[in-house]
């Protein structure tokens, strides 16, 4: 399974659009299956920073408990 296919219309991956948008089950599911943390996007955005830049706390500390930065 191929868990970090860029999603051309968003620019972005599975897990930093969720990230982003702060859905702590879809992350937790995507980390746990093997999503790479350290992957980044067109502006250089990581799953974490992507948590972050929102202000999803949840998003973000779990990522970072699981090594993102």
């Amino acid at each position: 399974m191929r868990l970090d296919v860029r999603v051309a219309k968003v620019d972005s991956r599975p897990l930093i659009a969720a990230a982003y948008g702060g859905h702590l089950e879809v992350v937790k599911l995507l980390v746990d299956a093997g999503a790479s943390l350290t992957v980044t996007n067109n502006d250089g955005d990581t799953p974490y920073r992507a948590a972050r830049y929102f202000s999803n706390h949840a998003a973000a500390a779990y990522i970072q408990s699981k090594g993102g930065r």
